[in-house]
């Protein structure tokens, strides 16, 4: 009798735990969902959920990131800046912190605030000598300073892209293009 009820028991947990298994969802996976939805304010608390309950692991970094994302996407740039600062002096070494010291300076940048944007594309070029977007960083400090009717930096910056950017095809092409602009 006793054996029926354990195996009875062990059969029933054998049955349970696959269920369990996959009704278990990543909570990254479910906060995205939100945000693909478009609903903002939900991922922003599920992303909450996971920085308190996962410290220091990948799934925080990624809530970090949506987070700022997210930011973004409800046209806060003060919060969005402030939420990539953490990820760059969080994470400098993965891509998500490349990305975020580049992100600070584009938001700079679409502030109208050029100068604090040259310094932060500055700093992301100090900081990511082979940076994925160092092109992209060179080709925008080169734009802030034509804006800016500063030629002279803005050649120097374009002539490094063409001297040294020739494998990127489209950043090359418009450096040549501007470069030419303003001669």
């Amino acid at each position: 009798m006793e054996t029926d009820r354990r195996f009875i028991t062990v059969f029933i947990l054998l049955l349970l735990i696959p269920v369990f298994l996959f009704s278990f969802q990543n909570p990254v996976e479910k906060a995205k969902e939100f945000y693909d939805k478009g609903q903002y304010d939900e991922a922003l608390k599920v992303f909450r959920g996971i920085k308190r309950t996962y410290p220091g692991s990948d799934w925080e970094m990624q809530a970090d990131f949506m987070t700022a994302l997210i930011y973004e996407k409800q046209e806060k740039p003060a919060e969005a800046e402030k939420a990539y600062v953490l990820i760059a002096e969080k994470y400098p070494k993965t891509a998500a912190g490349q990305e975020a010291y580049f992100k600070i300076a584009r938001i700079r940048e679409t502030a109208g605030d050029r100068q604090s944007a040259l310094a932060a594309y500055k700093n992301y070029l100090n900081n990511y000598m082979h940076g994925d977007m160092r092109s992209m960083a060179l080709f925008n400090m080169a734009a802030i300073h034509k804006d800016l009717d500063e030629s002279k930096n803005a050649l120097k910056i374009y002539n490094e892209l063409l001297m040294n950017y020739k494998n990127d095809l489209w950043m090359h092409s418009w450096a040549a293009i501007y470069s030419g602009h303003i001669y």
